[in-house]
């Protein structure tokens, strides 16, 4: 195990950060004051990173969370280790894999794993949950406080959130603190018009239909459109809800030694995204605001992975980091000091709630992905099949061979894909088949060997190529 400061003293005139005299750190310190930073972590539920106006869709209000990039770092290549809510989280708050920690699909952890609210609790952080929790066992992610989405009108109601937060940092004082603020939106269902109540509540003044953004993955058809809208409605309240946690933050006089981390636990609902490996599942939004460390309005392309966020949380909280983890602290790459943390990030997924059990493994570089599909020969299933979106595409199949192809691939997956994303960065066209591309899928298969077999990934002993 290795013990690390929130910011060594040489980092800390290096940063350009230093008083006119030296400072000296000493445990319980940092280098923005007398206090170690907090750390507040707000994540959206299946939200895609294309949907937000900082990320060039200006047809998706967004106005809160723009703000928050303009003042931190927009990072565009974060990526999650499995499209689906109970991993995905799991995968943050331990620095694991989901193979190591035991939670795939919605299993537990495995006993023995350590998690970031016990971990940065022996720093002397207080530490919060508002919203969805989704982990298991909860006696392994003790949180101090936990408000969960029963008591928040199931997640949809930012108001109820927002008095949970300010209520948490009442009750905090002085104290550092760790707080996770986890909406329900923009999960399904959707907003709809004339939903006055229930879980999916009304947004008022819904967004058009006619003018949203269609992801190339999917087809222009009317009902696409209507969910596409919807979707973005429940976008926006949740949005909504971010200001009022930054409201909170600023009403409170924590606003300026408060990193804050907004990001989503998977890709949006739909067909060929979330509880796949394409990037529209695993890609994620990911924005850090900290005063005085994030350059302000900055963006940032390197590779870091959900396993990462643990390890940078307790770096900057000063605390000791396991040795053990899979993940690695992105905390220089935020005080820009470093560009690039990894070469490549992995992704899996094994099962959700739908059967049978079709699992893939995904290897993914810069340049391009590799996924192996583990049962070709079985049809694969997933809740967005249920979705107006994927009944309008297997109507429009029976005319349309496009649509057709496009069904056939998500229902029957092939052995292997490989993808180019520098000429196809929607993952439209693969070439696993190509001779011209056999050299780069023989060294990614490799690759993606070396890890499963890293991992102890029981599903090795099934790939048979």
């Amino acid at each position: 195990m290795t013990s690390r400061r929130t910011l060594s003293r040489r980092a800390f005139f290096r940063a350009g950060l230093a008083a006119p005299f030296a400072l000296k750190l000493t445990r319980g310190e940092s280098a923005m004051g007398t206090s170690r930073p907090n750390i507040v972590i707000i994540v959206s539920d299946d939200q895609g990173k294309l949907d937000l106006g900082c990320y060039g869709n200006e047809l998706c209000t967004t106005p809160n969370l723009d703000s928050l990039a303009r003042e931190g770092m927009r990072l565009t290549s974060a990526f999650t280790p499995t499209a689906i809510c109970t991993p995905s989280r799991s995968a943050f708050l331990t620095g694991l894999y989901p193979h190591r920690s035991g939670a795939y699909g919605f299993r537990s952890i495995n006993p023995g794993v350590r998690t970031l609210p016990e971990l940065i609790a022996k720093a002397g952080y207080r530490t919060g949950i508002i919203g969805k929790v989704h982990v298991s066992p909860l006696n392994q992610f003790p949180f101090e406080v936990m408000a969960g989405v029963g008591q928040l009108g199931f997640g949809r109601d930012v108001d109820k959130y927002a008095a949970e937060v300010k209520k948490f940092l009442k009750e905090t004082k002085d104290k550092p603190f760790f707080l996770m603020v986890s909406y329900a939106d923009p999960h399904r269902p959707f907003p709809k018009k004339g939903i006055k109540k229930g879980r999916a509540a009304e947004v008022p003044d819904p967004h058009d239909p006619r003018k949203v953004l269609i992801p190339p993955f999917l087809f222009d058809t009317p009902e696409t459109r209507v969910e596409i809208a919807q979707y973005y409605d429940a976008i926006r309240r949740m949005d909504r809800g971010v200001g009022l946690v930054l409201k909170a933050l600023r009403e409170q006089g924590k606003e300026g030694n408060t990193a804050i981390f907004f990001t989503s636990d998977n890709g949006m609902p739909f067909p060929f995204a979330k509880t796949t490996l394409y990037d529209a599942g695993i890609n994620m939004p990911f924005i850090v605001r900290w005063p005085g460390v994030v350059k302000r309005g900055s963006v940032c392309d390197a590779m870091v992975s959900f396993i990462d966020i643990l390890p940078t949380c307790l770096d900057i909280a000063g605390a000791t980091i396991p040795g053990d983890i899979d993940g690695r602290s992105f905390l220089p790459v935020l005080r820009g000091e470093k560009r690039q943390l990894r070469e490549a990030v992995f992704a899996s997924h094994t099962d959700h709630a739908r059967k049978p059990r079709v699992p893939s493994r995904a290897v993914r570089t810069r340049r391009y992905k590799y996924i192996y599909n583990f049962r070709p020969d079985l049809e694969f299933k997933n809740n967005a099949m249920n979705s107006p979106t994927w009944k309008s595409m297997l109507q429009k199949a029976k005319t349309d061979p496009k649509v057709a192809a496009r069904v056939r691939l998500l229902k029957s997956r092939p052995r292997e894909e490989l993808y180019d994303l520098n000429t196809d960065p929607h993952e439209l066209n693969n070439v696993a088949e190509d001779s011209v591309s056999r050299p780069v899928l023989l060294k990614l298969r490799s690759r993606l060997r070396k890890w499963m077999t890293k991992q102890k990934d029981t599903f090795l002993a099934e790939m048979t190529k």
